[in-house]
């Protein structure tokens, strides 16, 4: 059977009123898309506040959308589809909408007699679990980049992990049979300071933020621990038993020009850098009780913070330099406290009935506390599970 021709269309003549019409609408439609690109241009758009995941990540939620021809609306977190009324198109354009924010990270006692990871805004509420599991995750570092590096011996040994500042897209950078501990970031993120005893004794290491190149940078018979990095990240403080109690020590961060900064009956440990380079915080037994004091950073002007009956341990400055957080057991069990750089006001941070530990405040670009908006555009189609979506029952960190 053949193919069945076109039916043809007779071709009506157009009233010239209605082409008139048409012409003045031509103009209409010109002029509002001349309005609409500047009033978008010039003006900020609405969007509908989602939920955060506990499964987003840093890019999707830095991600905004790009104005055109758009509309504002929700998503389900049901369905993961658009409602009824919005438009499934979008633009996406990443822009910067990151933000200053101090963050506290510690590790917590939980109930099963494991340590795990906690993280908190600086007004000590609500804070967040970050690692749970039937482990111990202890001592974390935060960088200013907002990635969290701990130890935990997951494996059987303790090793070295690190996480972002949501608990999610963990990596182990350590993979020995040894133990791992005591991680700290650089000032700039770049390099992991920690300790390890691969070589038969605690001995200081540092690798790339990676895991990458890790070297070895102490070589004694002694234990050498607790390192940490100086604002410019030139030197690395440290504690050791190499001439008997433990002290303070710094170093080159190749491991030369080891100088002894501390020598008093009793252990010195913990030493952390002030913000400003000037001073080294540090714990130390030499009054008969786990006390906070501070140096210079070459070894002169000591200076007693604390003075009472109880320990006081783990001191870490805010990133100001005004405030230092420690835990201390002077509330009965260990609770995170803070007070000012020269020892007054002293207040509890943390309130509760277990153990916290090893505070670390830092100052982070975070992504995490901001809003996020989502507009549909009808410039580019987009996937649905491209659009940040989140569950209404996840745990979010309170707005700064």
């Amino acid at each position: 059977m053949g193919k069945k021709k076109p039916i043809p269309v007779k071709r009506m003549p157009i009233p010239v009123w209605v082409a008139l019409l048409g012409f003045v609408g031509t103009i209409i439609t010109a002029v509002s898309a001349l309005l609409g690109v500047y009033f978008t241009s010039h003006f900020n758009y609405l969007g509908a506040q989602l939920p955060i995941s506990k499964t987003e990540t840093a890019e999707s939620r830095n991600t905004q959308f790009a104005p055109g021809t758009f509309t504002a609306q929700p998503f389900s977190s049901q369905t993961l589809m658009p409602t009824a009324s919005s438009m499934p198109f979008a633009s996406p354009v990443p822009v910067n909408t990151q933000k200053d924010h101090a963050l506290i990270v510690f590790h917590s006692l939980q109930k099963d007699g494991t340590y795990d990871i906690y993280l908190s805004q600086n007004d000590g509420n609500a804070p967040t679990l970050l690692t749970r599991n039937s482990f111990n995750d202890m001592f974390p570092s935060i960088s200013t980049d907002g990635k969290i590096v701990f130890g935990s011996n997951r494996t059987g040994n303790s090793e070295i992990y690190v996480v972002n500042v949501r608990g999610t897209n963990e990596v182990r950078l350590t993979k020995t049979h040894s133990q791992n501990w005591y991680p700290v970031w650089s000032q700039d993120g770049q390099q992991i300071a920690f300790v390890s005893d691969r070589d038969g004794d605690n001995e200081i290491y540092v690798m790339k933020a990676d895991g990458t190149q890790q070297t070895r940078l102490t070589f004694d018979k002694a234990d050498d621990a607790d390192p940490g990095w100086s604002p410019d990240g030139s030197q690395i403080t440290f504690s050791s038993t190499r001439d008997g109690d433990d002290d303070i020590y710094v170093m080159g961060i190749d491991g030369t020009d080891i100088t002894r900064l501390t020598n008093a009956v009793g252990a010195d440990n913990h030493p952390i850098w002030s913000p400003d380079g000037t001073r080294i915080a540090f714990t130390s037994f030499r009054d008969g009780n786990w006390e906070i004091y501070t140096i210079k950073s070459d070894g002169t002007d000591l200076a007693r913070l604390t003075a009472n009956s109880f320990d006081d341990l783990d001191p870490d400055w805010s990133p100001d330099g005004s405030q230092m957080i420690f835990s201390t057991n002077r509330s009965g069990d260990y609770e995170i406290y803070t007070m000012q750089s020269d020892g007054t006001n002293s207040s509890r941070f943390t309130i509760n009935d277990t153990f916290d530990f090893a505070p670390n405040w830092s100052s982070i670009l975070s992504p995490i506390p901001t809003p996020v908006f989502v507009i549909f555009s009808t410039q580019t189609a987009v996937a649905p599970s491209e659009i940040p979506i989140g569950n209404p029952t996840d745990t979010v960190l309170p707005p700064p």
